[in-house]
């Protein structure tokens, strides 16, 4: 059968570490789309003979380590989903200086760049059809902090952008184009990974259209924002934001350097991880926060969330919640507490949860109890969860006048599903009139 003429060519999952030399008879190529292919090493050194190729897709290659040489041959190139800068001839970043790209470029290898008009020479800037852009360095912040702030400086991207991912960069400070809100005037997503070196971020608040920021592993920072001169309803600090991740940021006190009420107006989400320092101010809007390696300020802190639906709290050596914890949360529908190893007992104003329909505890060891003033206040509680909690040894009593409960899971709490057990149970009285009771393990 005669492929010459096939113009779309994909490979899928294939154990392969290089693509055969016969793709170079399929001259009408277009379209080559290499997709988890985990152990493909390089690309055909002569792939620029596909003077027709369009689109060059890579998508979970994760051991390629060598484009193509000479790239820039490829002239009628749109598409390039990964490019991975090397230091020998042909793998400049300069190579992709006259190709006009769109879509989303993953640039890789950084660290490889040998200087500012190599940078300069990616044009970047001129690529307006460019909506997704990835930036990484692989050491991980190790090359020059200096060079690596002039090369990046010089990557500045068309203000077209939608996405802008920089991973493992290795300055002390990002490019003054990205508080520029003209510069990334249409920027939606934001993503600040591993850059070690990093001492503060610049007035990323300013993004008029930021709907989506996550920034982990950045040791220095203080302070998302650390603009301090907001002032007037039309300057609130990130207007659009919806959606906030922060982890493993060990300095990390509070997110704006001077807070403001009209701080986040549209901040729903927000994501926290391994941040011990931070506290949290009054975010009117935010409906979702999950928090993994909580400490006591934190904890005190989301007393001030009064409009959270839902609420995951995993992973910590507290051994009882702050005072007022949950005071105010009147609109929380869904309460998840897992992991803490130590958490002797739940705080007393759970109880005080109204709105509650979801209430899930899972691997608190070392709980003995659940509220027993009040538990009935619990009145629109639906379903209740509780696994992997050994020295949990009964229910309260008000868990019998729960009328909305329609459904009990316990897995692997032996004492208390003994007390539960159908008919033998101490406790049975208490759940007997529950729709749906789950009893899984008892060991």
């Amino acid at each position: 059968m005669n492929f010459s003429h096939l113009r779309y060519l994909g490979l899928c999952g294939l154990d392969i570490k290089t693509i055969p030399d016969s793709i170079y008879s399929l001259r009408k190529l277009e379209i080559l789309k290499l997709m988890n292919c985990g152990k493909l090493y390089s690309l055909p050194k002569n792939l620029t003979r596909l003077q027709n190729l369009r689109h060059l897709v890579l998508s979970g290659c994760d051991s390629l380590s060598h484009m193509c040489p000479d790239i820039h041959k490829l002239c009628e190139l749109r598409t390039l989903s990964v490019y991975i800068v090397k230091s020998e001839k042909g793998h400049s970043l300069a190579e992709l200086c006259h190709l006009n790209l769109g879509g989303k470029l993953s640039i890789k290898g950084l660290e490889n760049v040998g200087g500012v008009c190599e940078a300069q020479d990616a044009n970047l800037k001129g690529k307006d059809d460019l909506r997704e852009l990835s930036l990484s360095w692989d050491n991980c912040g190790e090359t020059n902090s200096v060079a690596g702030e002039e090369v990046l400086e010089a990557l500045q991207p068309h203000s077209n952008l939608k996405r802008l991912d920089i991973i493992g960069y290795g300055g002390s400070h990002l490019p003054t184009w990205m508080g520029n809100s003209s510069a990334l005037n249409s920027l939606v997503s934001l993503q600040l990974l591993l850059c070690k070196n990093c001492r503060q971020l610049p007035s990323l608040g300013r993004l008029p259209f930021l709907r989506k920021l996550e920034i982990r592993s950045m040791d220095y920072v203080r302070y998302i924002d650390e603009y301090e001169s907001y002032d007037g309803v039309e300057a609130k600090p990130f207007p659009s934001l919806e959606e906030l991740r922060v982890l493993f940021l060990p300095n990390m006190e509070r997110l704006l350097k001077r807070e403001t009420t009209g701080m986040f107006p549209s901040l729903s989400m927000l994501m926290i991880n391994k941040c011990p320092k931070l506290q949290l101010p009054c975010l009117p809007r935010l409906t979702y926060l999950f928090v993994l390696e909580c400490k006591n300020e934190l904890l005190r802190s989301i007393s001030n969330l009064n409009g959270l639906n839902q609420l995951h709290l995993r992973g910590s050596e507290v051994s009882y919640f702050p005072e007022g914890t949950m005071n105010s949360m009147t609109s929380l529908a869904s309460l998840q507490i897992s992991y803490f190893s130590e958490l002797k007992e739940l705080p007393s104003d759970i109880t005080k949860l109204t709105a509650l329909s979801h209430l899930s505890i899972d691997h608190c060891g070392k709980l003995e109890c659940l509220p027993e003033q009040g538990f009935e206040g619990l009145s629109s509680l639906r379903h209740l969860t509780i696994s992997r909690c050994e020295s949990l040894r009964s229910l309260p009593e008000g868990v019998s006048q729960l009328t909305s409960l329609q459904s009990l899971t316990m897995e692997f709490c032996p004492a208390l599903m003994k007390r539960c057990s159908e008919g033998t149970g101490e406790d049975w009285h208490k759940i007997a009139h529950i729709p749906s009771v789950i009893l899984k393990g008892s060991d």
